[in-house]
């Protein structure tokens, strides 16, 4: 392997498993099933008990982004197949909303391997967050002010269309690989996949 855990890291882990899962539920079949809950026991064991929550998206580098999308698609499989995580789960989702930031109340953009916040919440991770956090809450049947906190700080609406902002209203920053690039201080990337949180 690659050292980490999971192997090759939490970004190829959770988007493999939500993809996997996608396709059980699709298709119906026991190989299918199978497939996801190989994927999804990885996944479980590999979750953090103690220290911080968020695990390894690439060799050193810890964005939350990457183990919300995790975390969404395991509770998705554990729907999907009966998997008795919800304790597990319902820990995690308490350890992750403990490290918010405390001025928005939204997961960090990047963290370091203790959790600590490098960056402050981004629109280009916060999209893919709102997306995956929704099946976490449903699966534990809780609900949270996540999704109400993301649109007051970075939902705007300029020239009559919606948009994803990268920084926080009133936070100036500037564009990059993850951003791609900020028109009027919102991305295009960030607004299409909002729409999916939406």
């Amino acid at each position: 392997g690659s050292g980490m855990v999971p192997d090759h890291g939490v970004f190829a882990a959770g988007w493999s498993l939500a993809l996997a899962v996608a396709i059980a539920r699709g298709s119906g079949t026991e190989a299918d099933r199978a497939a996801a809950s190989e994927r999804a026991q990885v996944l479980h064991t590999a979750l953090p008990r103690t220290g911080s929550p968020f695990l390894e998206s690439y060799p050193g580098q810890f964005w939350p982004c990457d183990s919300v999308v995790a975390v969404g698609a395991l509770a998705d499989a554990a729907s999907l197949l009966g998997l008795p995580w919800r304790a597990d789960l319902a820990a995690w989702r308490s350890r992750a909303l403990a490290a918010v930031d405390a001025g928005t109340g939204l997961l960090p953009h990047q963290v370091d391997q203790h959790g600590a916040a490098l960056t402050g919440p981004r629109g280009s991770s916060q999209t893919i967050i709102q997306t995956f956090w929704p099946a976490l809450d449903q699966l534990l049947g809780v609900e949270d002010d996540q999704w109400q906190r993301f649109t007051d700080r970075f939902v705007t609406e300029k020239i009559g269309l919606a948009g994803v902002l990268e920084y926080p209203t009133g936070v100036e920053g500037r564009g990059d690989g993850d951003s791609g690039p900020l028109i009027l201080g919102g991305r295009l990337s960030a607004s299409a996949v909002g729409l999916a949180g939406a």
